[in-house]
């Protein structure tokens, strides 16, 4: 059952980061994004019936929860920066990447422990991702292509090992998720206010948050039903299906760099599933 859930995130994450594309060209600019958070705690809401353990907040569980939707505006900023100059999925491999960097840094958060060994095959798995993207982004440098595209696989690293450490001290995954989409959310709405919309764009903009909001929901409970080892190898498929959704949307196969990293991000991340 939990692979079933995990493959249903997988699709519905891959299709709302697809259809991150085409808001990028409707609506230009981060004026929509605050919009898409907004709208992806609306489609989490329900979902807080079905698991009503609401948990009174301590001010460490604010801190570390307004952290977690700092970091989550930010990653979605440089996700949006990546699609304008690339596609959805070269962003997509930068978020395949963070259970990698979640194996490194889960030891300053969690408590965990991990080997010089451990960390040395994060990083030759990371270099080797992001080589053949080095060219990927229209008008940046390669240095600037590692910077964001690295960054986005930190942010997303951070977010899920922050939200690790809210689960262990009682707090459910969907209540996390809801706050963090809506802290997210006013971040972008103060910052970038979306000026002269109209209710089409409005409207339009929620299919997208539909898929997003669903795949964060559906992995939780892929999660809490099975392995997170056997989930996070199944979800690291995302950008595979983005390639799939480019080549049948677009009809034409997209760039072999980004092929190539998404099936070494694929790979990498299985493999370092169960081999630690």
């Amino acid at each position: 059952m939990s692979s079933l859930f995990a493959l249903a995130a997988a699709l519905s994450i891959a299709t709302g980061l697809f259809l991150t594309k085409s808001v990028t060209q409707r609506l230009p600019g981060y004026h929509s994004v605050g919009v898409l958070f907004f709208f992806n705690a609306v489609v989490a809401a329900p979902f807080l019936l079905l698991d009503p353990q609401w948990v009174q907040l301590s001010g460490i569980a604010w801190l570390r929860i307004g952290i977690g939707g700092s970091l989550t505006a930010l990653g979605a900023g440089l996700i949006f920066l990546v699609v304008t100059r690339s596609s959805a999925s070269a962003s997509a491999v930068g978020q395949s990447l963070s259970p990698a960097v979640v194996l490194v840094i889960a030891p300053l958060i969690l408590g965990t422990s991990v080997s010089l060994g451990q960390i040395l095959v994060v990083l030759v798995l990371v270099m080797a991702v992001l080589l053949p993207l080095r060219n990927s982004l229209a008008g940046v440098s390669t240095f600037s292509t590692f910077f964001l595209i690295g960054s986005i696989a930190t942010t997303t690293g951070a977010v899920t090992t922050l939200i690790a450490l809210q689960i262990h001290a009682g707090m459910a995954l969907v209540q996390v998720v809801f706050i963090q989409q809506l802290i997210a959310a006013a971040l972008f709405l103060i910052l970038f206010f979306p000026k002269h919309f109209t209710a089409k764009n409005y409207l339009s903009l929620f299919p997208r948050s539909i898929f997003m909001g669903a795949g964060w929901v559906l992995t939780s409970y892929a999660i809490s039903h099975g392995s997170p080892v056997g989930v996070q190898s199944i979800i690291s498929t995302v950008p595979l299906w983005i390639l799939l959704f480019e080549t049948v949307a677009y009809k034409k196969s997209p760039s072999k760099s980004v092929i190539l990293s998404s099936f070494l991000a694929c790979a990498g991340i299985c493999a370092l599933a169960f081999l630690f």
